[in-house]
């Protein structure tokens, strides 16, 4: 509603009419509405103006005023571009579409209505993913910021999301962080009310924070956490790891207990790190510490490691995950664990290690084939680590369990001044790793737009997934705040689709969203948390909340064998990954020459020709192939305008087989290859 005018830091009136003197050339004048909208009034006006604000369906939003200023004169308005969750569409003059510019110049030689014009409250949910939705059910209500939020699921239809809070059950603020978590048996779609997973929450003093979650998909489920409570005074008040079971799904947890057995009488910062589980009876937790082990490895932080054999209810003493511990003087952090499960388990960390590597910060791996007891000797994961100067930190590992692994972590200044993403690849179980490449795609033309805070998960069947906080152009030029960003992969991570928004409110929002997380049950579904700070349009708090977006690849209603969210009421799209928009129009790729017979010349410029339909994305990646097997690429991004002229490398080697094969970048499932085969010859 109406507050007042305002110029400067100077309130005139609380009329919605006033008249106003002009005792010189330029006032800048301002129009104000509580609480969420301005309309600002710059330079000399004229008289006669009313100014009012519509949604697209041309209800009233507020009420029109009317201000009086001297006529013969220009004048300035400026509309927010986004209002109450709404985004600025354009401006009518007397009814009559006017500007799309959220800022105008208007003569006013005669009185005019004037009318800011929003669109509509956005449904929440666009492309793949459902959603945002509260995954803290008191979201609406409370005043505690949520943060650090882990969901895992059993594949058995359980789900279970842990995140840390300041507030305790009614919502109110708390003295110390404590631990919530919520369940959910419909695959994310509605959660249990949040509980305290720390059964000493209401009585503890100690900040209990970062959990981390696994399960072996036999009912046993583990969490730990780091915290600096005594437990009553049974160990120290330095921060220790802890940990709880539950065997009924998350609907009761064991008291908590030190996993580290030095936590009695350590005084060393112990911080929680990596957890894994086979589900074959092993499970391996990795954290950073500054524990000498009784002098036996140096005091800086070095990575420690402890192992269960009876689903978490006790573990084997702390001992040293990196095998330089006990020589090397560089601050570890960060540890992650991850196994295929089936015998291999790798694990990285960050090190600022200033010996071969530099002075600035690198990812190491190391792997074990004997369920954590022995590891290799650490070795870099980002290829470039003797050479580059740039931070690369928060490394995340996941393995499809087929023998691919997918390495992703921050690189700073790589690509620009900002924070980029970069993944790595391997095939052999973590011995090697391929040169680091973004996974953010347009790493090398956001220019100062950051991403970070990141997870990737695959379903076993070819498809990977990744998540990520980005800060980047939504809408209108307007640089809004950190959003969740999405990609694909259908080929184990060596090429990824353009990002797009994860959540459907993306490009209207207000709040901050970051560090979000993935899980999925390897049957069609993905659940997807993260923290924000926006209020989704007024519904809940600016607190900071926990927010979760699901992805449903299973469920067949009709069954035709497609998925219910590829299809739509008039038809199915071609591909059950696709993102097209006309179901009844294939987005295809069409290679059409070389496609068969045709003879190309060592050194000489060769035409590549496609036809491409419906929505295949601006950008395509080609490559050539022979008998089956990748040659090499040859444009990792061009225009998807269907041409390309490539000069034939002198060294290709002149025989039969060749092959041509184009993928959208945008949908890597869509791609095609020659119908047949062409020869290279030598051309001397």
């Amino acid at each position: 509603m109406f507050s007042h005018w305002q110029e400067g830091d100077t309130v005139l009136s609380t009329e919605i009419e006033i008249t106003v003197r002009l005792l010189r050339r330029d006032r800048t004048l301002t129009m104000h509405y509580d609480p969420l909208h301005e309309l600002q009034v710059v330079s000399s006006p004229g008289d006669g103006v009313t100014i009012g604000l519509t949604d697209e369906s041309g209800q009233t939003i507020t009420t029109p005023h009317t201000a009086n200023f001297r006529q013969g004169t220009e004048l300035t308005l400026a509309a927010q571009l986004i209002w109450e969750c709404r985004p600025f569409l354009h401006w009518l003059k007397d009814g009559v579409l006017f500007s799309a510019d959220d800022v105008i110049d208007i003569a006013m030689d005669q009185p005019h209505t004037l009318t800011a014009v929003y669109g509509n409250i956005a449904e929440p949910g666009s492309g793949f993913f459902s959603g945002p939705a509260l995954l803290n059910m008191n979201g609406a209500t409370d005043s505690a910021l949520d943060i650090s939020p882990v969901v895992r699921t059993d594949c058995a239809g359980h789900w279970i999301a842990v995140w840390d809070t300041d507030g305790i059950m009614d919502g109110t603020p708390a003295v110390d962080l404590d631990l919530l978590v919520a369940r959910s048996v419909d695959n994310g779609v509605t959660w249990t009310p949040p509980a305290a997973l720390n059964t000493n929450a209401a009585t503890d003093t100690g900040d209990d924070g970062v959990p981390l979650l696994a399960t072996d998909k036999l009912g046993n489920w583990v969490a730990v956490w780091h915290s600096n409570d005594p437990l009553g005074g049974t160990i120290g008040a330095d921060p220790d790891i802890l940990v709880s079971r539950s065997t009924d799904n998350g609907a009761s947890w064991t008291p908590p207990v030190a996993l580290n057995a030095t936590a009695g009488g350590d005084t060393a910062n112990d911080y929680t790190g990596g957890l894994a589980t086979d589900g074959l009876g092993h499970w391996v937790a990795t954290w950073q510490s500054n524990n000498s082990l009784g002098g036996s490895i140096g005091t800086d932080n070095d990575i420690l490691l402890a192992r269960s054999s009876d689903n978490g209810a006790t573990w084997t003493a702390p001992a040293a995950l990196n095998t330089n511990a006990g020589t090397d003087d560089a601050n570890d952090q960060g540890p992650v664990v991850a196994t295929d499960e089936s015998g291999v388990w790798v694990a990285a960390r960050v090190t600022a290690d200033k010996g071969s590597l530099g002075t600035d910060r690198d990812i190491l791996t190391a792997h074990s084939t004997d369920n954590g007891v022995t590891w290799t000797d650490p070795a870099p994961l980002n290829t470039d680590a003797a050479t580059d100067m740039d931070d690369d930190t928060d490394p995340v590992i996941a393995a499809d369990g087929l023998g691919n692994w997918i390495a992703a972590w921050t690189a700073a200044g790589k690509s620009g001044s900002d924070f980029d993403i970069l993944i790595a690849r391997s095939e052999d179980n973590g011995a090697s790793w391929t040169d680091p490449q973004p996974l953010n795609t347009d790493a090398a033309s956001d220019g100062a737009q950051d991403d970070r805070y990141h997870d990737v998960i695959s379903d076993g069947m070819g498809h990977w997934v990744a998540v990520w906080s980005s800060s980047r152009v939504l809408i209108q030029g307007l640089l809004i705040e950190d959003d969740i960003a999405v990609a694909y992969s259908t080929d184990n991570g060596a090429i990824w689709s353009d990002p797009t928004p994860l959540a459907g409110n993306a490009t209207i929002d207000t709040g901050r969203d970051l560090v979000p997380v993935i899980a999925t049950d390897r049957l069609g579904h993905f659940v997807s948390a993260w923290f924000s700070d926006d209020s989704q349009c007024g519904t809940n708090g600016n607190d900071g909340d926990i927010l979760v977006a699901t992805l449903d690849r299973a469920t067949d209603t009709d069954g035709d064998g497609l998925a219910d969210t590829s299809e739509t009421d008039t038809g199915v799209y071609v591909d059950d990954w696709d993102t097209g928009t006309d179901p009844n129009n294939p987005d295809t790729l069409e290679a059409t020459m070389p496609n068969g017979d045709e003879t190309w010349v060592r050194g000489r410029k060769e035409k590549i020709r496609w036809n491409s339909e419906g929505a295949t994305g601006d950008s395509v990646h080609i490559e050539l192939w022979r008998k089956g097997k990748l040659v090499r690429t040859i444009k990792q991004s061009t225009d998807n305008d269907g041409k390309l002229n490539w000069r034939v490398p002198d060294g290709l080697p002149p025989k039969k087989g060749y092959e041509i094969l184009i993928r959208s970048l945008a949908v890597p499932a869509i791609e095609d290859i020659s119908d047949g085969a062409f020869r290279v010859i030598s051309g001397d």
